[in-house]
């Protein structure tokens, strides 16, 4: 029994050493890599650091809904259920934002986990001004086939046009900070906020996976997907 106890405690041991914040450094997976140039292909979008916070599953047996009672405490599942939020960071035209997908770890051996994808979505969206910098009217314009100077009426009203874009940004923002504070909310089990999510079918393609984690420390992961495909991950909290 006490040979068992210690086989648990490794078990626990090597899962939780996956728990933290984790930025990809490298990967050869072809599905990844493909999403990544989808995004960098698109004008005027360009894809940031993609993430992975990994974090215990914040549920018990005795209490469904994650709320922990000191009278009913349990001793905690030996093989814990992780989660994973793992973030694309987006900038767009007057938007940066952050696309996330939300996983689910089960662990079959201490390394060998299967992954199931349950949600998708948005999150910390904001409006930023790139635009009013570049504005710049005219200096010259033809009319009837003649060019016409227009460079002092130019001067005189380039300040308050870039002002004019200015405003219109900032209410854009304002509004988009009202939207996403009605709809930010937290998931009771993870912890995670989110600002837009979408469940993800189990029979949606990929939606299940297995991972291998074949080194962790506390600096550094390295996993492999289905299919061979390497992850090197930095920690970087």
């Amino acid at each position: 029994d006490d040979d068992d106890d210690d086989d648990d405690d490794k078990n626990t041991d090597a899962s939780l050493g996956l728990v933290g914040a984790w930025r990809l450094v490298y990967t050869d997976a072809l599905e990844t890599l493909a999403a990544l140039r989808v995004v960098d292909a698109t004008p005027g979008v360009t894809a940031g650091r993609l993430t992975q916070t990994i974090a215990v599953k914040q549920k018990t047996k005795d209490d469904p809904n994650g709320v922990r009672d000191d009278e009913k405490r349990i001793r905690a599942p030996q093989s814990p259920v992780l989660v994973a939020r793992t973030v694309l960071e987006v900038s767009a035209p007057l938007v940066n934002a952050s696309a996330f997908v939300l996983s689910e770890l089960s662990f079959a051996t201490p390394r060998r986990a299967q992954t199931r994808t349950i949600q998708a979505g948005l999150e910390n969206c904001e409006v930023v001004d790139t635009v009013s910098q570049y504005v710049s009217p005219p200096v010259s314009v033809r009319v009837l086939g003649v060019d016409v100077d227009t460079s002092a009426a130019a001067e005189s009203i380039a300040d308050p046009a870039r002002l004019l874009v200015k405003d219109a940004v900032a209410a854009l923002g304002d509004a988009v900070a009202r939207t996403a504070a009605a709809l930010k909310g937290a998931d009771g089990e993870t912890g995670f906020s989110k600002l837009v999510a979408a469940p993800v079918p189990s029979s949606f393609p990929g939606a299940h996976a297995w991972m291998l984690t074949t080194y962790v420390d506390e600096d550094t992961r390295v996993a492999r997907g289905e299919g061979g495909s390497v992850y090197l991950f930095e920690k970087i909290r």
